[in-house]
C-alpha cells in the first residue's frame, strides 16, 4: 500500500470514528432482549438498539421513549448479540404502556 493510500485510509478510519462520537436521538418502543436485564428500542426505520448506560435501568418493556446518546457498536451487535449498542446518556419517555 503506497504512503498516499494509507493516509487516506487513516483519514477515513478517523473520520468513521468521529461520526460515531456524535450524540444523536432515537425515538421508539423499548421491548425486551433475549437475556436477562436487556432492553432493546425499535425506532420508526426498523433498526433496533441495545441500550446500554445508567438511564436505562429507569426503563421499561412498552414504554415509548426518546434516548439520546451515541451509538458505539463499531458496526457490531452488543453483547447480547440484538441491535446496535447505543450508549444512553439522557431519556425521555414519551408514552406509558396500558395498565
Amino acid at each position: 500500500m503506497s504512503p498516499e493510500v494509507a493516509a487516506r485510509a487513516w483519514s477515513f478510519h478517523r473520520l468513521l470514528r468521529a461520526v460515531q462520537l456524535i450524540d444523536l436521538s432515537v425515538t421508539g418502543t423499548v421491548r425486551s432482549g433475549v437475556e436477562h436485564g436487556v432492553l432493546l428500542l425499535d425506532d420508526a426505520a426498523g433498526r433496533t438498539w441495545q441500550l446500554v448506560g445508567p438511564p436505562v435501568r429507569a426503563l421499561r418493556p412498552g414504554q415509548r421513549v426518546r434516548v439520546t446518546g451515541r451509538s458505539d457498536d463499531r458496526g457490531m451487535a452488543g453483547s447480547a448479540q440484538q441491535g446496535h449498542r447505543f450508549l444512553v446518556v439522557a431519556v425521555t419517555v414519551e408514552d406509558e404502556p396500558p395498565g
